[in-house]
């Protein structure tokens, strides 16, 4: 049951939100697949069932960037669970985004060991 907005099902509009989603995440250096970018309308609305479906979590792509160092100059070991690489995308199902949402968010984001994100 899609509802429709302006004309538009709710689908072609996440369709679309996605893609220019997955598209800056790219750009800003997280891991994107080409199948993902590529994805039709039509795979979007066959694999479609409710916004909560679509939060997603992204990793920045590993960059060869050296080693860190913390003010003593000591090397601080890189870990995949390093906070500032991974980011996750809520979409949720209320119109209206208030403080039982955040709430609600933040506890999903703690439990997921990340600091940013995008609603």
């Amino acid at each position: 049951d899609l509802v429709h907005v302006e004309g538009q099902e709710e689908a072609t509009i996440l369709y679309k939100v996605t893609r220019t989603l997955y598209q800056m995440m790219r750009d800003r250096g997280y891991t994107v697949s080409d199948q993902t970018l590529s994805q039709t309308l039509e795979e979007f609305k066959t694999s479609f069932t409710s916004r909560e479906g679509l939060h997603t979590m992204f990793q920045k792509a590993e960059q060869n960037t050296g080693p860190k160092f913390d003010k003593e100059g000591n090397a601080i070991p890189l870990s995949i669970h390093d906070y500032d690489t991974k980011i996750v995308v809520f979409f949720p199902s209320d119109d209206k985004v208030g403080s039982t949402l955040i709430k609600k968010i933040a506890t999903q984001m703690c439990d997921l060991e990340v600091t940013n994100a995008v609603v």
